[in-house]
């Protein structure tokens, strides 16, 4: 078996709430989500998958109050893992939460109309210069560090609204970031001009506002790390597809993020059903272990894996420099959420064969449609709403299918 394997499995009555605040009316098999814990389901994927470590269910960013429930089932069944000698890392959500818990509070980003960020439906973007929510963070942070996990995973590193996925080196024409009065306060002391609400008109002020926007984020994982390993922890953050223009889509620089955390974990979508090409993440100059997760459709729209699958990732990694993370959760085979069905597997093969197409371009006809004048022009103007109405709205939400295949694959 190969030296490190991940285990991303999200469970629990929290994992239920957050299905059912993400999507309308999801189908849930409940027990699939209780058990994905027990010892028994545990022995049995270590015993498939080699699995040592595992990203496990701690706070999905709602209230302490509704999240009660959620920190009892993890904290129960800590010593499942303990009992494996399979390590921990507790998920904590990062910068975005559960709007209606949280909206007599002022955590959130804007963008350059003054309008919330939607992240899904149901959570809207909480700014890390905005000293409320950061205060807000490292309680809960501080929290889920008095509990016996081996390190903290913080997922959905972003700073404000992502911008649009474009061809490297080529100018942003969509704002990007935040534009709260926090930002804008932080922005106008360091540069003495204010935040351009226009990229493509200002593209002198823009770069030095992206700058600002990356070190903004920089400040906030980097505070988070000192706390994370003052209490002897490991540290991580969901490290987005690094495919994209990494400072202008998320807000961050990855080399710079690389110094706080103990690991760098990637989520994409390079798994195919007869290969899998994860090359351009093992040629970036990292010197932290790397895992990365996979996905074949992307969440909301995947079959469980098949044994297939799972030969095609462990191949890979047995050949490259990362280490595999096993997707084994968020399912939804004939429409029904559900974890992995664990007792389906035997071990991955490692020596299997496949050819990955040469020269392919995953998002050539995304990053061609954005270079015509007209795309570009309703695009940026009609980005946060357009975001937001496929997010809130179940009528517009199937076209979150035809989003993922344009730009994601």
């Amino acid at each position: 078996m190969l030296q490190k394997v991940g285990f991303y499995s999200w469970a629990g009555p929290g994992t239920a709430r957050i299905l059912k605040t993400k999507y309308f009316d999801p189908k849930i098999n409940i027990q699939s989500l209780k058990s994905s814990y027990d010892y028994d389901y545990l022995k049995k994927a270590k015993k498939t998958f080699g699995i040592t470590d595992a990203w496990v269910s701690y706070s999905w960013g709602f209230s302490d109050k509704h999240e009660q429930e959620d920190y009892h089932f993890i904290l129960t069944r800590l010593k499942n893992f303990k009992k494996l000698n399979i390590k921990t890392h507790a998920y904590l959500q990062g910068c975005n939460l559960v709007y209606s818990d949280f909206k007599d509070n002022d955590f959130w980003c804007r963008d350059e109309k003054g309008r919330f960020v939607t992240y899904y439906k149901g959570r809207k973007v909480a700014c890390v210069n905005n000293p409320y929510f950061v205060t807000f963070f490292k309680n809960r942070l501080e929290q889920l560090l008095k509990h016996d996990f081996d390190g903290v995973y913080v997922d959905n590193i972003q700073m404000g609204q992502l911008g649009v996925p474009m061809s490297k080196g080529e100018l942003p024409f969509v704002f990007a970031g935040c534009n709260c009065s926090y930002c804008q306060r932080l922005f106008k002391a360091k540069y003495k001009k204010p935040i351009p609400v226009d990229f493509e008109t200002n593209p002198i002020t823009t770069k030095k506002y992206l700058d600002f926007r990356v070190d903004s984020l920089t400040t906030f994982v980097s505070n988070i790390s000192k706390i994370v390993h003052q209490s002897g922890k490991q540290f991580g953050t969901n490290s987005y597809d690094p495919k994209f223009n990494t400072n202008y889509v998320y807000g961050f620089d990855i080399l710079k993020l690389e110094r706080f955390q103990d690991y760098l974990l990637f989520e994409n979508h390079a798994l195919k059903d007869s290969y899998i090409d994860n090359n351009y993440i093992d040629q970036l100059e990292l010197k932290k272990p790397v895992f990365i997760l996979s996905y074949k459709k992307g969440i909301g729209f995947e079959n469980e894996f098949t044994q297939h699958d799972f030969d095609l990732v462990y191949s890979e990694a047995k050949r490259s420099r990362f280490f595999p993370v096993i997707k084994a959760s968020e399912f939804t085979t004939n429409a029904i959420w559900h974890n992995l069905t664990i007792e389906r597997f035997s071990k991955p093969r490692v020596d299997l064969k496949y050819t990955v197409p040469v020269g392919q371009n995953k998002n050539s006809f995304s990053l061609q449609i954005m270079k015509h004048t007209i795309a570009r022009s309703l695009v940026k103007r009609f980005y946060n709403q357009g975001y937001t109405l496929i997010m809130e709205n179940k009528t517009i939400r199937p076209f979150m299918k035809f989003v993922y295949e344009l730009v994601l694959h």
